[in-house]
């Protein structure tokens, strides 16, 4: 999902929860992070669907677990990966993923 996809999710979002009020740059910004490595519209179709049975706005984890293909569903049909184990590796992964911020 790109920035402008992440705009438009929060458009529709702030459309669906009118009631949100602390909604600030900062929680769109976890929001794009989080939901960056997937299809905007499969996300778009996630939150619709929480909202036809959600009243509060939803958190990530929400969305994600209603997407086809989130990373949990995949590490579950996969076998651990080594890299995960190496904690030196996965402080350079997140050191990464901070600067892409």
């Amino acid at each position: 999902m790109t920035k402008d996809e992440n705009a438009k999710l929060f458009r529709l979002l702030h459309g669906l929860y009118r009631n949100a009020k602390d909604i600030t740059e900062d929680v769109e910004l976890a929001y794009y992070i989080a939901l960056k490595p997937y299809d905007y519209l499969e996300v778009r179709e996630a939150v619709l669907s929480l909202a036809q049975r959600a009243r509060f706005f939803p958190d990530v984890a929400d969305i994600v677990e209603l997407l086809p293909n989130s990373i949990a569903k995949r590490k579950a049909a996969r076998t651990p990966d080594i890299y995960e184990s190496d904690p030196i590796f996965m402080a350079r992964i997140r050191q990464i993923l901070e600067e892409d911020v």
